[in-house]
């Protein structure tokens, strides 16, 4: 058991060690998270952008509008291919949508 930084001793049973009832939760670094997309190349480093609130499929496409477009024409106008995991948000028909309209190559 963990309280204040220092061990803590607590004798019982050894069948009743993980019992939760004997254990204190503790949170590392004050909790919380963050959140944030950003991209990068093999020859830079793009913008990092912090979000505030639940991301969807909508939020995700309008970062990307606003940010992945002016990145990549400046460090590699053609022949570049986006990569990403396979979220939710990545493979929605609304983000699908605007990959093909902007002529943006995802790695499938």
């Amino acid at each position: 058991m963990l309280g204040s930084g220092e061990k803590q001793w607590i004798r019982g049973l050894m069948s009743t060690r993980f019992d939760p009832k004997y254990q204190m939760s503790t949170v590392k670094h004050g909790g919380g998270s963050v959140t944030v997309w950003g991209c990068f190349s093999a020859s830079a480093v793009g913008p990092l952008v912090c979000i505030y609130e639940c991301m969807d499929a909508n939020m995700y496409k309008e970062i990307f509008e606003k940010h992945m477009p002016p990145f990549a024409k400046k460090k590699k106008p053609t022949g570049w291919i986006f990569q990403q995991d396979n979220d939710h948000k990545h493979r929605s028909a609304v983000v699908q949508k605007w990959f093909k309209a902007e002529k943006v190559n995802v790695l499938p």
